[in-house]
């Protein structure tokens, strides 16, 4: 995407915002609500919360590694050899269960577990099905899905506030996080906590497959890898368990361009919808209030005039000299301007 195409979208001062169609209003939340306002300021918030919480906040980056861990090593020993692994259900069922953990505190043994995952797959069907609300259409039972989401949230959010300050839990969580740091009223906090694990259900779990089938094809690429993570975590073994730290996480430069080329290349986020909210003359074309313009997202990563050979997976070319992860102005994986993605850090993580 040229330059000047990608400024009009995501420039603080650009006439287009982001435009979701009523249909996902109505299964987020009201307009009124934090989960997926459109306006920037509303979005400053939103970030902000997130990055307060998550990137800043060294308890919850600790927990939410260690649980990733936990999880993965719980997963891979579930396998059996000779056993054939669909990476696409262990992928979503592995971010789930580290998700609602920071978010909740639920645990994968917890009943209320399985029927958060059971809603969710439900609600999930209701994001591209045709929106007809009659009893028995896919779009109605998403949007009771929605509901029986929202009631487990929201009596997780009871239970917090009723410990209060002065109970002892063993760590903390997001949704207590958000009771102490933060001003939403239990419908936002609910919502946005619907929200961000839905977020990482639907991408996230998508980018890990990609990944793999990616890699595949690049044996250089796993051995260097491989190389990465044993010399991390290696080095840390030596004062104690072999478990990967935030420090020794962000020391894996070679990972960081692995994710960086599979988001580029998978095109996981292949268009943002748009709406103009003046008439816009733009390269001499004259663009009507409230038309919809659709941001590709997918044209800037595969146009060989901004990433040479475009269609190879080539994670080095997000290696600089100096050994450090490059980053690129035509990489839209996760946006751009006030609008870029809250969650980079944890989806990266």
């Amino acid at each position: 995407m040229p330059r000047s195409e990608c400024c009009l979208c995501i420039h603080k001062h650009s006439p287009i915002y982001i435009y979701w169609p009523q249909h996902i209003w109505k299964l987020f939340g009201d307009r009124n609500n934090l989960g997926i306002q459109t306006g920037v300021d509303a979005h400053k918030r939103f970030r902000s919360i997130i990055v307060g919480a998550f990137v800043t906040t060294s308890g919850l980056q600790t927990s939410f590694l260690g649980d990733a861990d936990e999880a993965a090593r719980r997963l891979i020993s579930s396998w059996k050899d000779g056993s054939v692994i669909s990476v696409v259900d262990a992928a979503t069922k592995f971010l789930f269960d580290v998700m609602v953990k920071n978010a909740l505190g639920m645990e994968p043994v917890d009943a209320e577990m399985e029927k958060l995952r059971s809603e969710f797959k439900k609600f999930c069907c209701g994001i591209t099905t045709i929106p007809i609300n009659f009893p028995g259409s896919q779009y109605s039972r998403s949007l009771k899905a929605k509901e029986n989401i929202r009631r487990i949230i929201f009596s997780v959010l009871e239970e917090h506030m009723r410990a209060g300050e002065n109970a002892e839990r063993g760590r903390s969580d997001f949704i207590e996080w958000l009771i102490k740091n933060s001003s939403l009223s239990q419908e936002q906090i609910c919502e946005l906590i619907q929200g961000i694990v839905f977020a990482s259900e639907d991408t996230t779990s998508r980018a890990i497959p990609l990944a793999i089938y990616f890699l595949a094809s690049s044996p250089k690429a796993i051995q260097q890898l491989r190389e990465e993570l044993l010399q991390v975590v290696g080095s840390e073994m030596e004062d104690g368990p072999s478990k990967l730290t935030w420090d020794g996480y962000k020391q894996m430069v070679f990972t960081q361009c692995v994710i960086s080329e599979t988001l580029r290349l998978g095109n996981i986020t292949k268009l943002l919808i748009k709406k103009a909210t003046t008439n816009i003359e733009f390269k001499g074309y004259e663009i009507p209030r409230g038309c919809r313009v659709f941001t590709y997202i997918s044209a800037g990563h595969m146009d060989p005039s901004l990433f040479e050979d475009p269609r190879v997976f080539n994670p080095w070319r997000w290696l600089s000299n100096a050994g450090i992860v490059k980053t690129d102005k035509n990489f839209m994986a996760f946006g751009g301007g006030p609008r870029h993605c809250p969650g980079t850090e944890l989806a990266r993580l």
